[in-house]
C-alpha cells in the first residue's frame, strides 16, 4: 500500500495525477467543465457521477456562454467609458475607437497574460515561460492538460487559489474572445469581399398587378450585397439570371427567391 501510494503521486511531466475532490477543486472542476478547457487531470469515475456530468455540461455550456457574452459586454463598456473619460482629458477628437482597442488590448494583455505568469511561478514554481504557456493555453481552451494548478503535492495552496483562478478563466475567456473577434473582423475586412464596389441594394417595388413585391437589380449589384440575409436572395436571382435565361430587366418575385 503503500509503495502504491508513492507510485500513484509521482510526477507525470509537469503535473501529478493527483486528484482533489474537495469543494476549492471541484469547483475549478465545474469551470473547466463548462468552458470546455477539459483538462483531463480531474474526472468522474463513477456512472453517476458521470451521467450528472453530461447532464451538468449540457445545461452549463450554453449558460456559460451566455455570461461570457454578458462578461465581454460589460468589459466594453468599461473600456468605452474609459476612452471617453481620457478623450475628455487630453482634449482629444476623433481617437475613442483607438483608445477604447488600444485600452482594451494593454490591460487584458496585463491581467490575462503578462501578469498571472507571477502567480504561477510564486505558487506553482513555475518559469515564466510557462506560467505564460499556461495561461494562453488555458484562456484559449486548448487545455492540453500538460500544466495544471494546484496539482503539485510537495506545495501547499491557499484556500482562495483556485477560486481566483477560476474567475480569471471566466474573465480571460471573454476577454480573449473580444481579441480573437477583433481579428477576425479585421482579416475580413482585408479579404477579397472588400474590394467589391460599394452600392446600395435594389430597390424593391411592386408588380403592378399583384402585391408581391419584386427585387430589380443588376448582377454587379447583387454581389455587392453578400452581408445579409437580403443579400442571399440576390445572388440567387443572379444565378438564375445567368442560367435559366432570365433577362436583367425581368424581375424576380420573393417567393421564387
Amino acid at each position: 500500500p503503500i509503495s502504491s501510494t508513492f507510485i500513484y503521486i509521482i510526477y507525470h511531466g509537469n503535473t501529478t495525477s493527483l486528484g482533489r475532490w474537495d469543494y476549492s477543486g471541484s469547483f475549478f472542476f465545474s469551470i473547466s467543465a463548462i468552458t470546455t478547457i477539459g483538462y483531463g487531470n480531474l474526472s468522474p469515475s463513477t456512472a453517476v457521477g458521470r451521467i450528472f456530468c453530461i447532464v451538468f455540461a449540457l445545461f452549463g455550456i450554453p449558460l456559460n456562454l451566455v455570461l461570457l457574452n454578458e462578461i465581454g459586454h460589460l468589459m466594453l463598456l468599461g473600456v468605452q467609458h474609459c476612452a471617453r473619460h481620457l478623450e475628455e482629458v487630453f482634449h482629444w477628437q476623433n481617437k475613442t475607437s483607438f483608445l477604447m482597442k488600444t485600452c482594451a488590448l494593454v490591460t487584458g494583455l496585463l491581467l490575462f497574460l503578462l501578469l498571472p505568469p507571477l502567480l504561477f511561478s510564486d505558487k506553482e514554481g513555475w518559469s515564466y515561460e510557462e506560467g505564460f504557456y499556461y495561461s494562453f493555453i488555458t484562456l484559449s481552451t486548448i487545455g492540453f492538460g500538460d500544466y495544471v494548478i494546484g496539482m503539485n503535492p510537495d506545495r501547499t495552496y491557499p484556500s482562495w487559489y483556485k477560486n481566483v483562478i477560476s474567475l480569471w478563466i471566466l474573465f480571460g475567456m471573454a476577454w480573449l474572445a473580444l481579441v480573437i473577434k477583433f481579428c477576425i473582423n479585421l482579416l475580413e475586412s482585408s479579404s477579397d469581399f472588400s474590394l467589391l464596389p460599394s452600392h446600395s441594394p435594389p430597390a424593391e417595388s411592386c408588380h403592378p398587378q399583384s402585391d408581391i413585391p419584386y427585387f430589380m437589380g443588376d448582377t454587379s449589384e447583387l454581389l455587392a450585397s453578400h452581408t445579409n440575409l437580403q443579400s442571399h436572395k440576390f445572388l440567387l436571382g443572379s444565378w438564375l439570371t445567368k442560367n435559366i435565361g432570365i433577362n436583367e430587366s425581368n424581375t424576380i418575385p420573393v417567393w421564387v427567391l
